[in-house]
């Protein structure tokens, strides 16, 4: 193993003392570029095309 566990970590919360903290202008362009991704882009012209379907949400 190229870590070796060590005593005080047996028993202690995984990812404990880390933070899961997200920098929200990094997430607003992550999401900005997958909503700009062609296949995001076909996706909404397919779903207008469906007006046989309901919606279920």
């Amino acid at each position: 193993m190229k870590n070796e566990v060590k005593k005080d970590d047996i028993g202690a919360i995984y990812g404990e003392g880390k933070t899961t903290a997200v920098d929200n202008e990094e997430l607003i362009k992550v999401n900005k570029n997958i909503r700009q991704h062609p296949v995001e882009e076909v996706g909404a012209w397919l779903r207008e095309r469906m007006s046989g379907m309901t919606r279920v949400v």
